[in-house]
């Protein structure tokens, strides 16, 4: 309510003007919030909105407002204290900023673009944009307003470090099995991310739904490990070999390396199945 104090005292319909902000009037309206538990008071900082209303704030933004205006506005004033300086570091925070502000305003080229410098910081022990997202009920909300393709992204982006680092991602899972079929069609990395994680979980009934809807050629590595969970290690060797050979052929390249998830279990497969023609592929992997 103070928030819509604030826009109508701006937005006088009584008069043509623009009313200027009286810093007495801001001042209150800021005291008033803070005693409510909106914001909070850093010293040297000033008021800032606590972490579990930026998404409620959004969602607000989202339906009542022209949000490219509203992001357009930020950024200007960011612009102004030369935030965005060619030699002022971005850290994690500043990308993750960005990559939701372009979230908010749509602009697929922009999310992607700040998505790459989030990546080549130091981000390992950080959350990324997608795991604040599901942090909250509102944030979850927020999230099904976004584009899909921002979303398999982020979705994507949550599943590779749920693999790797066992990350509890039990809400984006929920999410994405519940609107798989809308979202598979935007990101072939999500399909993959996604399907490794119901093998990780032994969500077999949903990985089959998968299985059942992307070309075969795609999923070798898929069956490859749901043959292996399930102790079949002449079908995982073989769907494996299918897997290294159809990467071969697309790259051109004699010997590979399998990384991560795929590549551990290829490791176990090999060494499992006692197959001394795939000694040489395992050293490979080590």
């Amino acid at each position: 309510l103070e928030l819509l104090r604030i826009e109508s005292h701006l937005s006088n319909k009584n008069t043509k003007s623009k009313i200027a902000l009286d810093i007495n009037f801001v001042r209150d309206a800021f005291s008033n919030l803070f005693e409510l538990g909106y914001l909070n008071f850093k010293s040297g900082q000033g008021f800032c909105l606590k972490p579990d209303m930026q998404m409620a704030i959004c969602i607000h933004l989202k339906h009542n407002t022209d949000t490219h205006i509203w992001v357009k506005s930020i950024r200007q004033l960011l612009n102004n204290h030369n935030e965005y300086q060619n030699w002022k570091a971005h850290n994690v925070a500043f990308c993750r900023r960005e990559m939701l502000l372009s979230a908010l305003d749509d602009d697929i080229d922009g999310f992607f673009d700040w998505r790459s410098k989030f990546f080549l910081t130091q981000y390992e022990n950080s959350h990324n944009l997608g795991e604040i997202f599901f942090s909250s009920d509102n944030g979850k909300e927020l999230f099904s307003l976004i584009s899909p393709i921002i979303q398999t992204t982020l979705l994507s982006d949550i599943f590779h470090d749920a693999n790797w680092f066992l990350n509890d991602c039990k809400a984006a899972y929920e999410y994405a099995k519940s609107n798989f079929k809308a979202l598979a069609i935007n990101f072939s990395e999500f399909v993959d991310s996604f399907s490794l994680q119901t093998l990780l979980r032994g969500d077999y009934e949903q990985l089959l739904l998968i299985l059942d809807k992307v070309p075969k050629e795609n999923t070798y590595h898929l069956q490859s490990i749901y043959a292996a969970q399930q102790g079949d290690f002449i079908s995982a060797l073989q769907s494996m070999n299918a897997y290294t050979a159809l990467i071969k052929k697309q790259t051109g390249k004699r010997k590979i390396y399998i990384p991560d998830i795929v590549g551990l279990f290829y490791l176990l497969i090999i060494l499992v199945s006692k197959d001394e023609k795939q000694s040489l592929f395992a050293k490979e992997q080590l």
